[in-house]
């Protein structure tokens, strides 16, 4: 389950499905398989030149449909089959004893691409740049040598992709040639971001500009990478005592929230050491301070999503936070009172 965000709407999994939550008036609705069940690994609503594409990545392919009037119409764009054995070598080979899957979404900075992590490794690279007339498979990247777990894009800066694994391996490219950045150094491979010893997977990642990034990981701890010069580890924090099962991070790129089995909700404060703010700070190599800012537990629950969204009408300036749990068919909206 996730909760992935494109104000004012918000878009999460519970179980076999999909529901779209329109956050300025409380309707919702759910996307219409055809067929069902369905084993829903992610979703992601994504705002692609003036179009709103819901993306669904599910057991066996990947389907992008476009809301039409809010929330209450939606069509199917694009329906990919990993297993149907293209030629052009972009689909997984079906194997009976290996599930064959897509998770893991991010649309780029532009709207031209949306990014969908599979099961073999690989990265599909969709086309929206012209969503009423044509949205096609552009591209398969073979990213990784583990299941892709998380892909995460820039919003703003420079426009770049992270995408990590099962391995814990996290890896920088550059759209659109989605040609893999940074240097190579002490025989690793380029666009190979230095994660040291750590090993564990990771479960989700969330980009600070194009200058830094952040990832979730098995272990309970939440890592910062340089993203701009040294591609290595800015930051590290054992933040749960249980696997991170997601996190996100604020428009203005000061804040990180991050979700746990173990309960928690955690908001930190990404404020550079050297006293400097937000995204210019830390292109200008600053390493973030991770501070614990805010602290909530939903009892009994195991949190699986979290997203920043605008703040209720007369309720200041800071944004909210949604937190989704497991098997509750309901978002709670946390308002933030920092400690």
């Amino acid at each position: 389950m996730c909760i992935r965000d494109s104000p004012p709407a918000q878009a999460y999994c519970h179980g076999d499905e999909v529901s779209i939550v329109d956050l300025s008036n409380g309707s919702k609705r759910s996307l219409p398989f055809r067929q069902k069940p369905v084993k829903v690994f992610d979703a992601k609503l994504c705002s692609c030149n003036g179009a709103l594409i819901l993306v669904v990545a599910v057991i066996d392919g990947v389907q992008l449909w476009q809301l039409d009037a809010g929330i209450k119409s939606l069509r199917m764009l694009l329906c990919h089959n990993l297993s149907s054995g293209s030629k052009d070598g972009s689909d997984e080979v079906a194997n009976p004893e290996t599930a064959v899957f897509a998770r893991g979404i991010a649309r780029s900075q532009r709207g031209r691409h949306v990014c969908v992590g599979c099961s073999s490794g690989a990265v599909l690279v969709f086309g929206t740049a012209e969503p009423e007339v044509d949205v096609q498979l552009e591209r398969w990247v073979p990213a990784h040598g583990s299941p892709v777990t998380a892909v995460a894009a820039s919003t703003r800066g420079d426009d770049v992709v992270v995408s990590a694994d099962e391995a814990g391996e996290l890896r920088l490219w550059e759209l659109p040639s989605f040609t893999p950045r940074g240097r190579e150094s002490d025989g690793k491979d380029r666009g190979l971001l230095d994660a040291g010893d750590a090993r564990d997977p990771c479960t989700g990642l969330a980009l600070v500009g194009a200058a830094a990034c952040c990832g979730a990981f098995a272990s309970g701890h939440v890592r910062v990478y340089d993203l701009a010069s040294s591609y290595g580890k800015l930051a590290e924090l054992q933040a749960h005592t249980r696997c991170v099962t997601a996190l996100a991070v604020d428009d203005k790129g000061l804040e990180l929230a991050t979700v746990s089995e173990d309960s928690f909700l955690h908001v930190w404060s990404l404020e550079p050491r050297d006293g400097a703010a937000g995204d210019e700070a830390k292109a200008d190599g600053a390493d973030p301070s991770l501070a614990l800012t805010y602290s909530h537990q939903v009892t009994d629950a195991v949190l699986t999503g979290v997203q920043f969204v605008a703040p209720a009408p007369g309720a200041g300036k800071a944004p909210d936070v949604a937190v989704k749990a497991y098997d509750v068919d309901e978002v709670y909206i946390l308002s933030l009172i920092h400690i």
